[in-house]
């Protein structure tokens, strides 16, 4: 990770969150800047002070104008879509709470320049056929064959937008993760409405959603990764709401599921590089140091995806953190080339709907894994080593 060009980009990063101009002088490496804003999804949040900037070449600025002009219109069709999706649910009585997505993204200055390529609902069980017959009319096509209140997360897709459509918020069935999904029993209970252009949008309570968002973070650092946009969203979503969240509660739930240290360095980034007015006092004593989380961050892109071999390396924190949990020995490298049914299942919906298929989907996975291996030399080892050193981080963070 270049820090210079680390820096310059969160530098610009938190003053678009501010909505402040920050003027560059003297030689910037532009193309690095751009490269690590497509990486982190927020090239239009940082394009305006970069162009400005004496040294960057026409060509370069034109992709990048041109890239961030698609991203902000493909994210306004996005956004009305949704939003006309929403009030056809409403009109059958129906009001599935929203997380994430637009929630966070109307917080920011100008919420089209944050993209997101698709919107979670959260609906009770009973709801589903309903609901799914709502999608399909609005031209939605569900990916699971026989979609059940037994899964946990189903997805519909449309030309402009996805749908992930949540029986739970987390997989409880995942023995890194599932303890999370006890935390947000009674939320659904607690969920409030917020209006964003002019329609009403279940969501969950601040204290609940602010803490969906820590184990959101946490879940996906598990698997490959933490982007910057998820932290910025704490950030925004802490600034708007912190007087009404309950800051004792969350750090309770957090310390039950041992990811305190984890989330006092993500509020650490959110305050020191982003735009947190604070670190919010259960969180502000706990001693850690954020920089190795930040480089995690930084060199993996949005949810850890700018490297192949880092998303396959993901079956070794898994696993770590698993068998941490059940007080057993890593499977490792083992672990990575078969990873166990549960993780299959979550990946390969065909192997959930007929196990007797789970053999296929393991041959599946290794053929993809041997086809992205052929595509970067020494992917195999570079996932090993990937993964041998975020579970180093998983000992740092106190999460193992």
């Amino acid at each position: 990770m270049d820090r210079t060009n680390t820096e310059v980009f969160l530098a610009l990063f938190a003053a678009a969150l501010k909505k402040e101009n920050l003027k560059l002088t003297g030689q910037i490496d532009a193309a690095a800047l751009f490269r690590l804003a497509q990486e982190q999804h927020v090239l239009p949040m940082i394009l305006e002070p970069v162009w400005q900037s004496p040294s960057i070449s026409s060509d370069l600025l034109a992709f990048a104008q041109s890239k961030s002009v698609q991203i902000v219109i493909g994210q306004a069709q996005r956004t009305a879509a949704f939003l006309r999706l929403y009030q056809s649910l409403a009109e059958e009585d129906l009001y599935p709470i929203v997380m994430k997505g637009i929630i966070c993204r109307s917080l920011y200055p100008q919420p089209d320049q944050r993209p997101s390529g698709d919107e979670d609902l959260l609906i009770e069980p009973k709801d589903l056929f309903a609901v799914d017959q709502v999608l399909r009319k609005n031209g939605y096509t569900c990916t699971a064959e026989n979609p059940d209140a037994s899964l946990h997360e189903i997805t519909y897709t449309s030309p402009l937008l996805h749908i992930e459509l949540h029986l739970s918020l987390f997989a409880e069935d995942s023995d890194a993760y599932g303890e999370l999904e006890a935390l947000f029993c009674e939320a659904p209970n607690h969920a409030v409405t917020v209006r964003i252009d002019n329609t009403e949008i279940m969501t969950l309570a601040p204290t609940d959603h602010f803490l969906y968002l820590l184990c959101h973070a946490y879940k996906h650092f598990l698997h490959s990764g933490v982007g910057i946009r998820q932290v910025a969203d704490m950030a925004m979503f802490a600034n708007a709401y912190g007087e009404e969240i309950d800051w004792d509660y969350i750090y309770t739930c957090c310390k039950k599921v041992k990811i305190e240290t984890f989330s006092a360095a993500l509020l650490k980034i959110a305050h020191k590089y982003l735009t947190l007015s604070s670190i919010p006092v259960p969180f502000a004593g706990i001693e850690t140091d954020e920089k190795a989380l930040l480089e995690d961050i930084m060199s993996g892109g949005i949810y850890g995806k700018a490297d192949p071999a880092r998303v396959h390396s993901s079956n070794l924190t898994l696993d770590a953190v698993a068998a941490h949990k059940q007080g057993k020995k890593s499977h490792g490298i083992f672990q990575s080339i078969f990873p166990e049914k549960k993780y299959l299942q979550s990946n390969y919906p065909y192997a959930k709907e007929y196990p007797v298929l789970l053999p296929a989907a393991w041959l599946q996975r290794i053929f993809q894994y041997m086809k992205s291996s052929n595509l970067r030399k020494g992917s195999p080892a570079k996932s090993l080593q990937i993964g041998r050193s975020r579970i180093e981080l998983l000992k740092k963070y106190k999460i193992i």
